[in-house]
């Protein structure tokens, strides 16, 4: 069953579990990598919200993002993200 997340907050074995689960072979699942007190990202954090809601009726695409700050460093590298905000789409099928 393909639920769609309103820009929710996920953690770095959500992101993994999504992308590697049975029901990544028919959704797109698009990622904002971010660090809350970056002025960049606070600046786009609007913009990536406003995107989910106009996607919410699409039940083929995941809208989430990932706070790289912290402990969750590691899966922002795992990602190869190296600025932020950095924008990533997973296409269905695909790790």
């Amino acid at each position: 069953d393909n639920v769609f997340h309103i820009g929710p907050e996920v953690g770095p074995w959500e992101l993994d579990h999504l992308i590697h689960s049975s029901d990544h072979t028919s959704t797109h699942i698009f990622v904002m990598f971010y660090i809350p007190r970056n002025k960049n990202c606070k600046r786009f954090m609007p913009v990536w919200d406003e995107l989910s809601l106009r996607f919410a009726s699409v039940p083929t695409i995941d809208i989430l993002k990932l706070d790289c700050s912290g402990n969750q460093a590691h899966a922002c590298q795992d990602h190869n993200v190296l600025k932020f905000p950095t924008l990533q789409v997973f296409r269905p099928g695909l790790p």
